[in-house]
């Protein structure tokens, strides 16, 4: 980040995939609002920004790869952008007048991969730019690789400090998990992914009163 002092950055971590067309959506993003500070694209393994399950490590859907995948959500959610309390750093776009304003990562205090991206969102936050989900770009992660094994004593500590720094951090992180603005993109990303599909699709109609009969019908779907 402090190579130039010109241009915006991005950090891509080394277990990553990207598929065509990705960055210019990123960068279309950040340069869709002038309060964006940060963005950060969907993921399988992204916490806040996950999918398709949302907060958790995935592996890519069946008979999908990044390149089949991405393609579904520039299409499902163009130009769609969603506030988050913090970037995930896996992947992350930082535009430059952001870094002139409040500076670059607390590597004294974080060191390098696991909270500083953290701290620096909510330094970003508090001089008034937005940290937002691109919607339609889709980035493969790995997970817990470009760091190593000793990432669970590292991501604690890190929290400590976060604690101290910005005691509003985390309450905003649970709050944003609870509202889960993202949903609607993922379930429109999930619609297109079915219609995209060559199996027949069958309407089941039934009660939701128990028996055999509704538990049969469950039973044909989890079989799709």
């Amino acid at each position: 980040m402090s190579v130039s002092d010109e241009h915006d950055v991005l950090l891509l971590n080394s277990d990553t995939e990207v598929a065509d067309g990705w960055l210019e959506r990123i960068h279309r993003t950040a340069y869709s609002s002038p309060d964006i500070g940060t963005v950060t694209p969907f993921s399988n393994n992204a916490t806040i920004c996950s999918y398709p399950a949302f907060c958790q490590d995935n592996m890519l859907p069946d008979e999908f790869t990044v390149e089949s995948l991405d393609p579904l959500f520039a299409e499902a959610n163009s130009g769609v952008v969603i506030d988050i309390p913090t970037a995930v750093g896996f992947c992350m776009y930082i535009r430059r007048e952001v870094l002139r304003k409040i500076g670059l990562f607390d590597v004294e205090r974080f060191g390098k991969g696991y909270g500083e991206e953290n701290d620096f969102c909510c330094r970003a936050s508090a001089a008034g730019y937005r940290n937002v989900l691109a919607a339609d770009v889709f980035v493969w992660h790995k997970g817990n690789v470009s760091f190593g094994d000793s990432h669970n004593e590292r991501k604690q500590k890190c929290l400590e400090t976060l604690q101290q720094l910005h005691p509003a951090y985390i309450p905003n992180v649970h709050r944003h998990i609870q509202a889960d603005p993202a949903r609607e993109a993922r379930l429109r990303v999930d619609f297109l992914r079915w219609q995209k599909r060559s199996l027949p699709r069958i309407l089941f109609v039934t009660h939701d009163r128990g028996g055999g009969t509704e538990q049969h019908c469950r039973e044909l779907a989890g079989l799709a």
